[in-house]
């Protein structure tokens, strides 16, 4: 996984990772500090399914309806 930092405060983007697939327990952990350093994270050139991307949710703690 690589954070690609976009600006010099705000805003990174995520590589090299497979958001359709369940994550190392690391790799949620890495997300998850990037996040809350850059404040806005992509990923691009991820096709998710509604399932997966509930799945992608879940990792990072309980989902509530929007």
């Amino acid at each position: 996984m690589e954070v690609v930092p976009l600006s010099i405060y705000i805003g990174a983007e995520i590589r090299n990772v497979d958001l359709t697939q369940p994550l190392p327990t690391e790799e949620v952990h890495d997300i998850r500090d990037a996040l809350l350093k850059w404040k806005v994270v992509f990923f691009r050139g991820q096709h998710l399914n509604h399932r997966q991307h509930i799945n992608f949710g879940r990792q990072f703690g309980e989902l509530t309806p929007a």
